[in-house]
């Protein structure tokens, strides 16, 4: 699915929260209704905020920025965009024209041999709403018809000066 980078928040999670209920579920925490209104899935990519709520569920999603100059366009993954504090991995020129994140369908998983994935996304703060992040963290694993793990995304934000993958841990998990 791609989603315009240009869309709010608020209508983010409202369309795209039965197949995606992540989203929802951080967006939920996300600033108040008025803000989500106001705030666009582009403009909280392109801050590259280390403590930003969305980075980890997007990552967890295997999540890909479509980037477009007037001359190409590339795709970037989520996990890779953010380049250090308030520093995107953006070429001059360049603008944020999307956000591709791979179908999460039962018939899609399942085609691609997935029985179950396992998702949740976390966020620890001060206050649990209307406040930025200390440590937000989100999951997804993929199981197989036997039960085994063949893919693990674990993403946190807010521990370093960008969103991070716990590479390590998602190799042993394998």
């Amino acid at each position: 699915i791609e989603i315009g980078a240009a869309a709010s928040l608020s209508v983010i999670g409202e369309r795209l929260g039965a197949e995606f209920p992540l989203l929802p579920k951080m967006l939920r925490r996300f600033g108040s209704r008025a803000v989500r209104n106001r705030a666009t899935l582009g403009g909280h990519l392109a801050s590259a905020s280390p403590s930003g709520d969305l980075w980890p569920v997007l990552m967890a999603m295997d999540a890909r920025v479509r980037l477009v100059s007037m001359y190409a366009e590339r795709d970037v993954p989520v996990a890779s965009f953010a380049d250090g504090e308030g520093v995107t991995t953006l070429r001059p020129g360049e603008l944020i024209r999307s956000v591709i994140v791979p179908r999460a369908t039962p018939e899609v998983l399942k085609h691609g041999g997935v029985q179950r994935r396992l998702c949740e996304a976390y966020k620890s703060a001060q206050r649990r709403h209307l406040t930025r992040a200390m440590v937000a963290s989100a999951f997804c694993v993929d199981l197989d018809e036997e039960g085994i793990i063949r893919k693990a995304i674990l993403a946190y934000s807010g521990i370093a000066d960008r969103p991070l993958r716990a590479r390590d841990t998602e190799k042993q998990l394998l």
